[in-house]
């Protein structure tokens, strides 16, 4: 590595940090360690020649390259605050020096954007399972309200139907056979359309309730026939 091999020659070290930035900033391969290494590199060619105004602009692309936008731009603002005026080719390198600061700053507004869109997205896909789910509870309620009033006019017919065939005794336990087997298959009429059961416990009691009616109705009932 230069930084060992040469440790004080800033142009060399300067040059090896530059050459790494400039093949990132063109799509090569480089890794994080790479990156690493000329970061620190530049530090310490800046520590060394504090005065020369590119340093400061090749870190301010290595940090860009680590994401760190603000800094990144503070730095190439420093490079041309410092770069002399008095030289020849202070249009060009002032030039050079502001093209990669608009690069780094649509860099910034390219990855706020996408951040943005990603969030938005995160958030129509959230709204969009809050209305899924609303539909899909206002179908089951929909369908638990039909099963209830097909429940009560299945009842009331079964009802008048028993009353006027049996005595008063025979027909109540039927109508409390009826009435159970109705909230049996009410109870399980909703748990078809439920993908989960809510108050477990109470379901259980009713369902309990309702076949100890029907067991004890039809038991009463044969002792009574």
């Amino acid at each position: 590595m230069p930084s060992q091999k040469l440790p004080n020659q800033v142009g060399v070290l300067h040059n090896y940090a530059e050459a790494i930035i400039q093949a990132k900033e063109n799509g090569l391969m480089i890794s994080q360690e790479e990156l690493q290494e000329a970061n620190h590199i530049i530090n310490r060619v800046i520590h060394l020649s504090p005065r020369y105004a590119k340093f400061y602009c090749t870190r301010g692309r290595i940090l860009a390259a680590f994401g760190k936008f603000h800094e990144a731009k503070t730095a190439i603002r420093r490079a041309i605050d410092m770069e002399e005026s008095t030289k020849k080719d202070y249009a060009i390198r002032i030039n050079d020096y502001l093209y990669h600061l608009s690069r780094i700053q649509t860099n910034e507004f390219s990855q706020v954007f996408s951040e943005k869109i990603a969030l938005t997205e995160k958030s129509f896909d959230e709204a969009k399972a809050e209305i899924d789910d609303s539909i899909s509870k206002l179908k089951t309620e929909n369908l638990q309200m039909l099963g209830f009033f097909t429940a009560i006019i299945s009842f009331t017919i079964g009802s008048l139907n028993i009353l006027g065939n049996k005595n008063f005794l025979e027909s109540a336990l039927l109508i409390l056979i009826l009435s159970g087997s109705l909230v049996l298959a009410f109870v399980g009429f909703g748990l078809l359309f439920q993908s989960k059961i809510q108050h477990p416990w109470r379901t259980v009691a009713i369902s309990l309730l309702s076949l100890f009616t029907i067991a004890g109705s039809l038991a009463a009932y044969y002792f009574v026939s």
